[in-house]
């Protein structure tokens, strides 16, 4: 993103683990674990986000379409 000279805005960033049950268990258990950060910034795990004008939600495409 530096080399680009784009900012990452911290409370404009996060993360949506998607898959099935048990994987995103394990996943998130990992990234409680092990939380990712960003630029001194610790990177946020959201059930869903607006990007663009599109909702994504960790059901995936049917549960983004759902909540819309």
């Amino acid at each position: 993103m530096k080399s680009k000279q784009l900012e990452v805005h911290p409370d404009k960033t996060c993360h949506i683990v998607i898959g099935n049950e048990k994987s995103v268990k394990d996943t998130a258990e990992q990234i409680d674990q092990n939380p990712i950060v960003y630029d001194n910034f610790t990177v946020n795990r959201v059930k869903e986000s607006k990007y663009l004008g599109d909702l994504i939600h960790h059901g995936g495409n049917s549960s983004s379409i759902v909540h819309i």
